[in-house]
């Protein structure tokens, strides 16, 4: 049942009841006559450059449980957080997207005290206190990284209200709502109650419900291992000056084109996937069994990789590409004392973000990608200026159980009734599994004090002190280096398929490739898949594990084994084109085309107007296509004289606000990337021709 209310509502006081709240807003432009309207989309973007921004609050929508209150003064929300204060029970108000909430909440935070800030980047909280309300604010955005409407989807059988309310429509708190623009406010938060009740289920007190994605599968591997295993963690973690060099080596995936086929029409471009990448190498015994010591750097080629992992300093001198794709990522490469922001002293060239040659070039690498490089480059010279080694094996047992539980659980429950929720579960857990050892403990500092955002230096103090806690845990159960080594092996496979075909390869991202069709390929694919089939299997017999785990049944009774290579057969290309990372185009053989860009929404496609030539350098997505808003936060907003849409007058005093803008997307490159491209395809690279 949704009830609508002014200003009262009833608490029915128990440890169950799940409070929810949302706000809805008009953002608004200063024109040159001085009036704040809304977004007009017949101005160009440079229209908005410099204009004074705005944004108030016009409902706000507080939950208790399925009941839904509402007002429309937003200062009101003050009365109801005492009203809500319970000095002997902390109450949880949940909020979807809490860092668009609180921009404005700070209105009236800032008059009281707000602790315990949970946040990884300014302006970004996932939960904090307001001990005067005894009030708890958690953000279900970070738990679920859905959008509301998705998570409605995956969560519930409510759905979210969509199209019924105009956002480019001026409203204040004075401007009439009729019933369905009420309703479609009411249904987010009932959507929203909805998404946290089946949490609850889950965990069954309130309090226990994770902050974010990765906390869900700590917590539930935390149920899986004893205070041995925790006590073993503990001792593995490596100290400050380690932890910030393994900081300093981590990579995540790999995302590039290869430049000799961009700007190009492809026909017939197949791909592959891998099943679970990350999982599947968190099998294999690659891994560190205690800290690393340093070592002296004449014994690192000489040192097993079957029985060592390394974490290495190590400086190229005049190193070049001996590849069509370039493996070293410029943003890891350490700058020197004396490089200038520019670093033309050492002469480096880049394609698109990845070193193409350099005079000297400096990195922390782990073995894998200190192996990889010498087959990717060729270099005058490389020298080792730090070595550190621990013994290399499996991961823990229990860990490695818990994956393939995982695995076999989200294949078998894949595509049957009655079970999609629980197979969203085991999907969601099984993807966010790696990101608990890749978490970066130092980067979530941020605090707010008086009224504005911390953020902390990374001081000796504070490394030891963040660290310290860590060592304290009673609840960690992963390792930092373990998802520097996770990666580094996931890149490795990704590579290992590049580095063979790699006139043949078009474009990859973490876990696919993209190819010229030919059977070499598929005949490559097939051993590397009978290889990591073997090498998992004998993860099996290593813990006595019965080697269904590795291969479980899907629903229709057919294996489906973890960690191999899958041709793509939805998203096969009848053609293709690129113009550089996370920026290509594809039609599918319904003659759809499709457009994969880095800051553009689902309707990119909408912008070739159905001919794949239109995917070029010069093409800009206009607002409805790139369907992209910029947030334009601000903290001492005009004090306006604003009139609605229906001619109502009203006065804005809101100091705190996020301003929502459409903005345009253009796809130009730069002037050296284009340089480059043209190099390359003419077939020349440095007097050698490549094709």
């Amino acid at each position: 049942m949704i009830e609508y209310s002014s200003d009262v509502f009833q608490d029915p006081g128990k440890s169950t009841t799940i409070y929810t709240l949302d706000i809805e807003t008009t953002s608004l432009f200063r024109f040159p006559d001085g009036s704040y309207r809304t977004f007009d989309y017949r101005k160009p973007p440079e229209f908005y450059k410099g204009v004074d921004k705005i944004a108030l609050p016009y409902i706000w929508m507080l939950g208790v449980n399925d009941t839904v209150y509402y007002g429309r003064n937003f200062m009101q929300l003050e009365e109801v957080f005492r009203i809500l204060f319970d000095k002997d029970r902390k109450k949880i108000i949940w909020v979807h997207n809490l860092s668009f909430e609180f921009t404005f909440l700070q209105d009236i935070f800032d008059k009281y005290t707000v602790e315990n800030m949970i946040a990884r980047t300014v302006r970004k909280p996932i939960a904090f206190t307001i001990p005067e309300f005894n009030l708890q604010f958690r953000c279900t955005y970070m738990l679920t990284n859905l959008s509301l409407e998705k998570a409605a989807e995956r969560y519930t059988d409510v759905r979210k209200k969509v199209g019924e309310l105009d956002y480019n429509k001026c409203r204040t708190p004075r401007t009439y709502l009729d019933p369905v623009e009420l309703d479609y406010c009411a249904y987010d938060i009932i959507v929203l109650f909805n998404i946290v009740r089946a949490f609850l289920r889950v965990y069954k007190r309130l309090n226990w419900i994770p902050y974010t994605q990765t906390g869900e599968v700590r917590k539930a591997f935390r149920k899986r291992v004893n205070y041995g295993y925790i006590m073993k963690i503990r001792k593995r973690i490596p100290d400050d000056i380690m932890y910030l060099k393994f900081n300093k080596a981590f990579q995540g995936g790999m995302t590039h084109p290869n430049t000799l086929y961009a700007g190009k029409t492809l026909e017939g471009v197949p791909s592959y996937d891998i099943a679970s990448s990350y999982p599947t190498v968190m099998c294999l015994p690659i891994y560190p069994q205690g800290k690393y010591l340093p070592i002296s750097p004449k014994y690192v080629d000489r040192l097993s990789r079957k029985n060592w992992c390394l974490l290495l300093r190590v400086r190229y001198y005049n190193i070049k590409a001996a590849k069509l794709n370039k493996y070293i990522l410029g943003s890891k490469i350490i700058k020197q004392p004396d490089e200038t922001k520019l670093g033309n002293e050492y002469n480096r060239y880049f394609d698109a973000g990845r070193l193409v040659r350099g005079d000297l070039v400096e990195m922390y690498l782990t073995d894998i990608d200190y192996d990889i490089i010498k087959e990717a480059y060729t270099y005058e010279r490389c020298e080792i200026l730090e070595a550190y080694s621990a013994v290399k094996g499996y991961l823990p047992k229990e860990l490695i159980q818990f994956i393939l539980e995982l695995y076999g659980n989200k294949t078998k429950l894949k595509g049957v009734k009655g079970q999609e929720d629980f197979y969203m579960k085991q999907k969601q857990m099984l993807n966010s599994l790696f990101g608990c050892a890749c978490t970066n403990i130092l980067k979530n500092g941020c605090e707010y004090k008086g009224g504005e955002w911390l953020t902390p230096s990374l001081t000796p103090e504070y490394i030891h002190e963040k660290l310290e806690e860590l060592r304290e845990s009673k609840t960690n159960c992963f390792l930092y280096p373990w998802g520097c080594v996770t990666t580094a092996a996931a890149r490795a496979r990704l590579w290992k398929v590049i580095s063979k075909f790699d006139s043949k390869i078009i474009y990859y991202d973490t876990d696919s490739v993209k190819y010229r069709d030919c059977v070499e390929v598929d005949k490559f694919i097939d051993e590397e898949n009978k290889v990591i089939q073997q090498q998992l299997r004998e993860t099996c017999e290593r813990f006595d594990l019965d080697p269904e785990l590795v291969a479980p049944l899907d629903n229709d009774g057919v294996p489906r084994p973890l960690g191999v290579w899958e041709k793509e057969t939805k998203s096969y290309a009848v053609k293709f084109r690129t113009l550089g990372p996370k920026r290509y185009c594809y039609q599918t053989r319904d003659g759809k085309l499709h457009t994969v860009i880095s800051g553009v929404g689902k309707k990119g496609a909408e912008a070739l107007h159905g001919d794949i030539e239109n995917f070029t350098n010069d093409l800009t997505f206009n607002y409805e296509t790139a369907g992209k808003l910029i947030s334009c936060y601000n903290d001492n907003q005009t004090r306006a004289c604003i009139v609605d849409y229906k001619g109502k007058m009203f006065i804005s005093n809101q100091k705190h606000g996020v301003a929502l803008q459409p903005t345009t997307y253009n796809m130009s490159t730069t002037e050296a990337y284009e340089s480059y491209i043209k190099e390359m395809q003419e077939g020349f690279k440095e007097g050698v021709w490549i094709n």
